[in-house]
């Protein structure tokens, strides 16, 4: 009996060598022809008729892997596979099978597992909007401070002259806040990418960031978290 299968995972991932080799076989061994086509930075379309010849492409910065596609199709057409990396945002791995539903599970477990040890191990910080860390997070300090205050005796009215100096304040402190949000929001997007083809060159640029990711931001974190914690277990003096 035919069937079809899909699996759509809105995860980050990481493709090495490895993977492709791996995704090559299963889909030699259960369907058959395999092809791949990756749309690159450089605005061109590449094709790919082997696992050997996709893993020697140099994936140079300039003409890197943006979006990379598998297909794999049987002789008599009974079985198709298509598997694609990257093109959508809210699901970044989709698989499209088509064939006998008992080959389909097998096919379909295999990716899976496959999949699973494709994530990154910073996934849920790839997905990190700042915005919603950073708001939430001053609104909780004005209200402690409010509530540490005293309560405020009544105060004359502002002048044009203060009521102006206060506005300005107020407005380089949000943008301020925005500038910060944006910053990290960036930072996060280039040092915890969700979509990483560490294939070629692509591989050293993985290389280097990971190093960037844990010597100097996590080491970063994790030195102001060490400050604080000594600050508030410290006797006072």
């Amino acid at each position: 009996m035919n069937a079809s299968a899909g699996i759509n995972l809105d995860q980050a991932f990481v493709v090495r060598p490895i993977d492709i080799t791996t995704i090559w076989s299963i889909l030699t061994q259960s369907v058959g022809q395999v092809t791949a086509n990756a749309q690159c930075r450089d605005n061109m379309e590449r094709e790919f008729q082997s696992a050997e010849q996709l893993n020697a492409y140099d994936n140079a910065s300039s003409r890197a892997i943006r979006v990379l596609s598998i297909r794999a199709r049987s002789k008599d057409r009974e079985i198709t596979a298509s598997l694609n990396f990257g093109s959508s945002y809210s699901d970044r791995i989709r698989v499209s099978l088509d064939g006998p539903e008992d080959a389909l599970i097998i096919i379909r477990d295999r990716l899976y597992a496959l999949f699973a040890d494709m994530k990154p191990w910073y996934g849920l910080i790839c997905r990190i909007d700042f915005f919603y860390v950073i708001w939430p997070l001053l609104v909780f300090m004005s209200i402690m401070v409010l509530a540490m205050s005293d309560s405020p005796r009544p105060s004359r009215a502002l002048s044009f002259g203060e009521a102006l100096k206060a506005t300005g304040i107020a407005t380089i402190f949000f943008v301020g806040v925005g500038g910060a949000i944006w910053g990290l929001n960036r930072l996060r997007r280039r040092f915890f990418p969700e979509v990483v083809f560490a294939i070629g060159r692509g591989a050293e640029r993985y290389d280097f960031d990971e190093n960037i990711r844990w010597v100097v931001i996590i080491g970063f974190v994790l030195s102001v978290l060490a400050s604080l914690l000594v600050s508030f277990v410290a006797p006072p003096a």
